[in-house]
């Protein structure tokens, strides 16, 4: 453990990890920010410029993230989009989409004679999903996919794996066009062990309605941003609650990600202790 004295206010808030290292109850939900931000995190971003060369990713905590074109995807790509000049960014995600990231590195950037810090992010499945098993797949679980290819009837879907594969049917009305390369998110209708095959779906209203139940052999490093779980307020803090779910785990919610876009001043009094959030 690396311990240090003389903490300043932004530690005071907590790092990531201090809280659970002494034992005690954290007074403040986490924070993530350029200097707890580490190699294998996985973090929800949202894609805000697609370029030919790489693309921007903006991080919690106000931070932005860059994916280079050889950590978009695990699918040789052709750069056949009309959008971007050919960049196979633009095959795999859109301006505006929430994407899972891991964080490959955090390099110091030095523009103008000032230090900053730029952060490297892969949006490979291959990384995101490695050792996950068709064991651990679960109906209700959103998982995000990459269409492998377009079938008369629907879609190929790849997670990074060997092990299994997915299928998702056309829809009757598509409101987007799904194409070759792209990175969607979906939830899991049925698993057919046999084949080693899921079938998913990426009706929106589905989705956000879909939650994981229990643990059935999931570990920590299958917890991927963006899945929806039950959770029950354990504790509520000084700027957000800590929560435990799936039997073994505890995290923590700021004030900005509570069910109310905009908290009121007593918002602490809308989360008693072991009330069922999700």
């Amino acid at each position: 453990a690396n311990v240090s004295s003389g903490i300043d206010g932004d530690d005071d808030l907590g790092t990531l990890f201090g809280g659970a290292t002494t034992g005690k109850l954290p007074r403040f939900a986490n924070r993530i920010t350029l200097k707890n931000i580490s190699p294998s995190m996985k973090l929800w971003g949202v894609v805000i410029e697609v370029n030919q060369k790489d693309i921007i990713v903006s991080l919690p905590g106000g931070m932005r993230g860059f994916v280079r074109t050889e950590e978009v995807s695990d699918i040789a790509l052709h750069g056949n989009s009309k959008d971007n000049e050919g960049s196979v960014c633009a095959e795999v995600v859109h301006v505006g989409q929430l994407v899972p990231c891991m964080v490959l590195q955090v390099d110091d950037d030095k523009k103008e004679g000032k230090a900053h810090k730029r952060v490297w992010l892969s949006l490979r499945l291959s990384r995101m999903y490695k050792g996950l098993s068709l064991d651990a797949i679960q109906d209700g679980m959103v998982l995000t996919a990459q269409v492998k290819s377009v079938e008369d009837h629907g879609y190929i879907l790849y997670f990074g794996v060997s092990t299994f594969s997915g299928f998702m049917p056309k829809a009757g009305k598509e409101t987007v066009k799904i194409e070759s390369g792209q990175l969607i998110q979906c939830v899991v209708k049925g698993i057919d062990k046999a084949r080693s095959i899921i079938h998913l779906s990426s009706d929106e209203d589905l989705i956000s309605k879909s939650i994981i139940k229990d643990l059935k052999g999931l570990s920590i490093d299958h917890l991927i941003p963006g899945m929806m779980m039950s959770a029950r307020v354990h504790s509520v803090l000084e700027n957000g609650v800590m929560l435990s779910f799936l039997t073994y785990f505890t995290g923590t919610a700021d004030i900005f990600n509570l069910s109310s876009s905009f908290p009121s001043g007593n918002w602490k009094d809308d989360y008693s202790k072991n009330k069922k959030v999700s």
